[in-house]
């Protein structure tokens, strides 16, 4: 019984492991997105708070 379960997710993490690449690609291009505004946008709020 579970290797028969391994075996039929081992066959859909092949199948879907494109779709899942594909995912991490954009969740990492979103946090380097987010990374690099909030790098570049926080000394201005810091400068702007202090007067």
């Amino acid at each position: 019984m579970s290797s028969h379960l391994s075996i039929t997710s081992y066959n859909w993490y092949t199948q879907h492991s494109s779709m899942l690449n594909a995912t991490n690609s954009v969740t990492m291009l979103l946090n380097k997105v987010l990374i690099f505004r909030s790098t570049h946008e926080h000394p201005v709020c810091v400068i702007s708070s202090r007067g």
